[in-house]
């Protein structure tokens, strides 16, 4: 099998796609967080005087300073999808959970649970186009790996409302351009962690998915239009019209082109609205 390594630097992490067959990491530590999930065949490494293995499946989390090295067991070697967040990036989540620890930590470098893997993946795989998304998703994680494997808990307090009705504004102006977590907490005076938690419990979505919902409105309403799908498409802050197609599929149930024809048979649509839960 062909090793391969693609790596990219994220506004709020850098990340690393890779396969490793024959290579073997030498003795080396970092400065930041790796965090991230084995997705093909197994992974092993020394760490703290003892071999570990992380097979498929498995979500990796190795601290600052913490001396390791990582090779292959099998033939096929194995594929990982790793995030490299800052202390500060961690501590930030950490401190909205009530966690007050200079480096926080989790109680083991390897650990089988598929919700938080899940995440680990998904964000992966939309950062590069979706940097919202990727960061939400990855906050999201670690905020779940430090309660179930750090002792964080959530403090008891009343979730802000009004910090995420000005959050929904923000997102509601800025439908056709690129959002970021850092950006809307500094809109809503919240922390990125705290921000995602509170709003999803008001409007029952983390704010990515709340956007792309706002979009494929938008869209809505310009496919009753003359402009081109790609168009639209670019408008609505996609970055090409397959992207754009797609989601509007996913969420709608057809192509903005079935959606575009059937309306164009019947009355001007009007979109919905969303409205905070109460």
């Amino acid at each position: 099998m062909l090793e391969f390594a693609h790596y990219k630097q994220l506004g709020f992490a850098d990340a690393l796609h890779a396969r490793y067959v024959t290579h073997e990491f030498a003795r080396h530590s970092h400065d930041f967080y790796v965090v991230g999930v084995v997705t093909q065949g197994v992974e092993a490494f020394r760490l703290e005087g003892s071999t570990r293995y992380a097979p498929a499946g498995s979500v990796l989390v190795v601290h600052p300073g913490q001396v390791h090295t990582g090779y292959a067991v099998q033939r096929e070697g194995w594929e990982y999808r790793m995030f490299y967040p800052s202390i500060a990036w961690v501590r930030e989540v950490a401190e909205s959970m009530g966690l007050k620890d200079e480096l926080p930590r989790v109680s083991d470098a390897v650990l089988e649970d598929l919700e938080i893997a899940g995440k680990l993946k998904q964000a992966h795989r939309v950062s590069n186009n979706n940097p919202l998304a990727g960061e939400t998703l990855l906050s999201e994680a670690m905020g779940l790996l430090l309660r179930r494997y750090g002792g964080a808990h959530p403090p008891q307090r009343s979730l802000p409302k009004a910090a995420v009705i000005q959050a929904v504004q923000y997102l509601r102006q800025s439908v056709s351009q690129p959002v970021t977590l850092e950006k809307l907490s500094r809109v809503s005076g919240l922390s990125r962690f705290h921000l995602v938690r509170a709003f999803r419990a008001y409007t029952g979505l983390p704010p990515h998915l709340y956007l792309l919902q706002l979009r494929i409105e938008e869209a809505k309403i310009r496919l009753c239009g003359p402009e081109s799908l790609a168009q639209i498409a670019l408008e609505v802050g996609f970055t090409d019209q397959a992207h754009f197609t797609k989601s509007f599929k996913r969420i709608v149930g057809v192509t903005p082109g079935v959606f575009r024809k059937a309306r164009r048979e019947a009355q001007r649509y009007t979109p919905d609205t969303f409205y905070l839960a109460s």
